[in-house]
């Protein structure tokens, strides 16, 4: 049997999580698999043997499937490590949940927030930000709003926009919010960041640590 008909019939587990770590992991995979040649030039890992090659661009998350043909791989993923609170009704970055995108390149990204807020007539606004001037950015959010089992739903198609919530059910509890959407990004590298702010000037609202984003290129 050759190389190749066995790397169509056994597949290497791709990690979930695109560091360099889980790509190098992968190539390793492949190359105690089918006993490939295996090297790693500057972030580019080159798998090959009598029937087949292949390359892991381990810095830009993608395979090389054909020669000059490259495909983008997995999510990126993040969770906030210590909770972010603000007594601002401006907006501020949650610093933990950002992510480096590429320009000329598009995104699907989401967030899933626990938040509190210290009174129950406090609502709180969550927001994005990034790069100047994309291509197009669209996105919603569904936050809970006064009562449990109640959601304040926006769409929005410019950075830093949105309303916020009137408050809460119980004071200090978590609650459950969501920013989805898709960025299309233009010719500058830079980072995507969601934001938070506190309905009433004063009144602290907190994003709490658990709090994900995931990202992938499409």
């Amino acid at each position: 049997m050759s190389r190749v008909s066995a790397v169509q019939r056994v597949h290497p587990k791709i990690p979930d999580r695109n560091t360099y770590d889980s790509l190098l992991e992968l190539a390793r995979q492949i190359d105690e698999l089918y006993k490939f040649k295996f090297t790693n030039n500057r972030g580019i890992i080159s798998i090959s043997n009598q029937d087949a090659n292949f390359r892991i661009d381990t810095v830009n998350n993608k395979i090389e499937i054909r020669p000059g043909i490259w495909i983008a791989i997995g999510l990126d993923t993040v969770k906030l490590q210590n909770p972010v609170s603000t007594a601002s009704n401006a907006l501020q970055d949650i610093t933990g949940l950002a992510f480096t995108i590429q320009p000329n390149r598009d995104y699907l990204f989401e967030y899933r927030f626990i938040f509190r807020t210290a009174l129950t007539t406090t609502g709180i606004l969550l927001s994005i930000n990034g790069p100047a001037t994309p291509n197009a950015i669209s996105y919603d959010t569904d936050i809970m709003d006064g009562a449990l089992g109640v959601f304040k739903k926006e769409a929005s198609r410019a950075y830093n926009a949105g309303t916020p919530t009137t408050g809460v059910d119980v004071l200090n509890v978590d609650c459950p919010a969501t920013l989805s959407g898709i960025i299309r990004n233009g010719s500058t590298l830079g980072i995507l960041i969601p934001r938070v702010a506190s309905e009433v000037l004063g009144s602290i609202v907190s994003v709490m640590q658990g709090s994900v984003g995931w990202i992938k290129e499409i």
